[in-house]
């Protein structure tokens, strides 16, 4: 019997330098923070119900419910907002040009992740079998 693969995963990869503010992000709103995975360079959110999640390479701009804004340059000085927002569910989502998409949250608070290169990925979003790439 020739080699068969009956292991494949298929998976949609859209890659991209910016966002469209256009872009259909509707399967975020409704989800669930269940969890935060911290790294030097990376923080992972991972939403409820699964499958749904945002890997993030880049400058976070946090906005507090009293209207103030954090910005963090690296992943671990923003792990403790990150963290806050664990149970959270997304309430509304918007892209900013050229990419910075933009979260909002049942506890007032907004999270800002920024396209920042034009030459390495920012942040990637994940809904099932569909991968975006920024």
């Amino acid at each position: 019997m020739q080699g068969t693969d009956s292991c494949s995963i298929t998976t949609q990869v859209n890659a991209v330098y910016g966002l469209s503010a256009d872009a259909d992000l509707r399967f975020l709103v409704g989800r669930e923070l269940i969890q935060i995975c911290i790294g030097r360079h990376q923080a992972a959110m991972h939403f409820f119900p699964e499958g749904v999640s945002i890997l993030i390479e880049t400058e976070i701009t946090c906005r507090t419910p009293d209207g103030q804004a954090k910005r963090f340059e690296t992943i671990p000085e923003s792990a403790p907002m990150l963290v806050s927002l664990l149970n959270a569910v997304v309430t509304h989502v918007s892209v900013r040009p050229p990419g910075t998409l933009r979260l909002e949250f049942d506890s007032d608070h907004t999270v800002e992740i920024e396209d920042t290169s034009t030459s390495y990925e920012s942040y990637q979003i994940r809904n099932g079998d569909q991968l975006i790439v920024v």
